[in-house]
């Protein structure tokens, strides 16, 4: 679950992702992501601001003449325009606006947020390999984030290919399972593993509800996880009996 503003430990470092998301890491070196708002811009630009110069026009008639100069350099008063992040239409690939929509979804949903940081924090690789079922039912979270991005955006989004949607899933499991430091082996593969189990878990969605799972089903299902083993199969043989 996205951190609040207010309970951002004091001292810690913001870091924006590729895509826009902000996050920091804790004592234990777990990644946790922050809820988009201003105040959270605001200390992100404080704290990775660099000093600017600033031209400060004096006028003659508020200092004796000896001390005029039109041209007065400060660093006391140096300013830094915040850097704004990139909405979707300045975004140049599919993939990259499937991910900056799949970020902005997350958001609404706290349980697929939850899933996230739970996977996040398996810090080992027995861990990972132990859950490898929770890990595939993420899987499928992430496919149907995927589609109500694509269907969030689907006018801004030229020539969509489903490799750009297989990308987009990838990368965000990526950055959910993080092999760095558990397996430099996995660590170089991990994008092509993640791509073989979304793949797998598409043809398991398509062979049970056709090619069209219901954009309603989908949001209601991701309304409703509340813990790591809730899965869409279930959902969908609860509420059709």
């Amino acid at each position: 679950m996205a951190i609040k503003f207010k309970d951002i430990p004091k001292g810690v470092k913001l870091i924006k992702g590729t895509f826009g998301g902000i996050y920091f890491f804790d004592k234990m070196g777990n990644k946790k992501y922050v809820e988009k708002s201003k105040d959270v811009e605001k200390l992100f630009v404080s704290q990775n601001k660099s000093p600017v110069t600033k031209t400060v026009n004096v006028k003659e008639k508020e200092m004796p003449e000896e001390n005029v100069n039109e041209n007065v350099e400060t660093d006391e008063d140096a300013i830094e325009e915040p850097k704004e992040e990139k909405d979707s239409s300045e975004l140049k690939t599919n993939v990259e606006k499937i991910r900056a929509e799949m970020d902005r979804l997350m958001d609404q949903y706290s349980g697929f947020s939850q899933k996230m940081d739970s996977i996040d924090r398996w810090n080992s690789l027995g861990k990972v390999l132990n859950n490898l079922e929770s890990i595939s039912l993420f899987a499928i979270d992430v496919i149907l984030l995927v589609e109500l991005a694509v269907n969030s955006i689907v006018s801004d989004l030229e020539d969509l290919k489903s490799d750009d949607k297989l990308e987009a899933a990838a990368t965000m499991l990526d950055d959910a399972v993080d092999f760095k430091g558990l397996s430099k082996i996995l660590e170089a593969v991990d994008k092509s593993i993640f791509k073989i189990i979304i793949t797998g878990m598409v043809r398991v969605l398509n062979d049970s509800y056709g090619h069209d799972w219901g954009l309603g089903n989908i949001r209601n299902y991701l309304k409703s996880i509340n813990s790591m083993t809730d899965s869409f199969v279930a959902f969908i043989k609860k509420i059709t009996g």
